[in-house]
């Protein structure tokens, strides 16, 4: 039946989207717009196949070989897509390093304001650092004009003038 290749054919051109889709994710390609259309067309093609179930059973359509084969085939490579779109889903970024954000009471333990602890786009609390957290390294970045070396003037201005009042404090740095 007509129908059957049709769906075959689909079938085999959803199966390489997906797994192209899966192993682009693995190798950290950003192809967010095509999770959005393999759900759909996956969502389409279990919908023609719930609709079409008796045509994919029925023993009189499938007196056949060759819709036999197609059916049976169809059926085989729409859930292995299925499998490997959720999959997908499961590959993680090795790449991306996530820091916890610090509690409140961890952030003012410091005395010496860092700024701000943002977490969602909305600013939660303040956030102190210790003093003899700057006996460790230090590692400020970001892109071209984001700020940083206003930052760490700012950082080391601020600290230079809170410190330095004290007499048992003296803390050298050049700028």
């Amino acid at each position: 039946m007509i129908f059957i290749r049709i769906y075959f054919i689909l079938n085999i051109g959803l199966v390489f989207l997906t797994i192209f889709y899966y192993f682009s994710k693995k190798k950290e390609y950003p192809l967010s717009t095509l999770k959005y259309v393999l759900l759909v067309v996956l969502i389409i093609m279990i919908f023609l196949f719930i609709i079409n179930l008796e045509m994919f059973t029925s023993t009189q359509n499938l007196e056949l070989l060759e819709n036999l084969i197609g059916s049976s085939l169809s059926q085989l490579m729409l859930f292995s897509s299925i499998i490997f779109y959720i999959s997908s889903f499961f590959i993680t970024d090795s790449t991306i390093i996530e820091l916890e954000k610090p509690s409140r009471y961890k952030s003012r333990k410091g005395s010496i304001e860092m700024g701000k602890v943002i977490d969602n786009k909305r600013t939660r609390y303040n956030f102190f650092l210790l003093l003899k957290d700057l006996e460790r390294h230090m590692f400020v970045y970001g892109a071209t004009g984001t700020g940083k070396s206003n930052f760490l003037q700012y950082f080391l201005m601020n600290l230079k003038k809170h410190y330095n009042l004290k007499k048992h404090y003296n803390i050298p740095f050049l700028y």
